[in-house]
């Protein structure tokens, strides 16, 4: 009898110890796959941007404060659409 109480006991210890990782995994602060592709969307739309904007600034549709304003509302509100504000 007590051989069958230690193997309950042991599969309890498992038990316990998986769901406490699957627990821990689960409300962790690492980054996920989707956080980690909506931080690449991010800054690939970032980057866009950041082009447009340069060029309009080159062909002298943009004022060097517009263009730091549009700069700084860019990354303030990464997908905000920025490109048609100077069009």
């Amino acid at each position: 009898m007590s051989g069958v109480l230690g193997i309950c006991c042991l599969v309890c210890f498992v038990v316990v110890l998986y769901l406490g990782w699957r627990v821990y995994t689960t409300f962790s602060d690492t980054p996920s796959d989707s956080s980690s592709a909506m931080d690449e969307a991010k800054m690939n739309y970032l980057a866009t941007t950041f082009e447009k904007l340069g060029d309009l600034h080159r062909q002298g549709r943009l004022t060097d404060e517009e263009f730091e304003a549009a700069k700084a509302n860019a990354l303030a509100n990464p997908f905000a659409r920025v490109e048609n504000q100077f069009e």
